[in-house]
């Protein structure tokens, strides 16, 4: 009976131990899945960075050649300014340079509408 109970509490020994070995491999496989997920998320965000200021100097670099020809740049003038427009905007356009204000203007003066009483 006696070597029967050292048996059993040899084996209750040998799973302890093996239960330890197998937390510790577990959690040792968290830490190493962890840092991995670190490392990747930090080279991710180096990457944009890097990706974004060669778009800044492509951008940059068309802006210099643009500038160098004025029907270039005015082209790139109507272009952003259509791109702000949207299609609910209204225009007049007249012959002369008075016909805005003669649309709100009476010969050039604010209209007198008649006072309610």
């Amino acid at each position: 009976a006696e070597g029967h109970a050292e048996a059993t509490i040899l084996k209750a020994k040998g799973k302890t131990a093996a239960s330890k070995v197998e937390a510790e491999a577990v959690a040792l496989r968290a830490q190493i899945e962890a840092e991995g997920h670190a490392e990747a998320a930090v080279l991710e965000a180096k990457g944009q960075a890097e990706a974004e200021l060669l778009r800044a100097d492509a951008a940059k670099k068309a802006a210099d050649l643009l500038a160098q020809n004025p029907v270039a740049v005015e082209l790139a003038r109507i272009d952003k300014s259509s791109s702000l427009l949207s299609s609910h905007d209204k225009f007049f356009f007249g012959q002369e340079p008075a016909y805005m204000s003669n649309l709100v203007l009476k010969d050039g003066q604010p209209s007198k509408l008649p006072a309610i009483v």
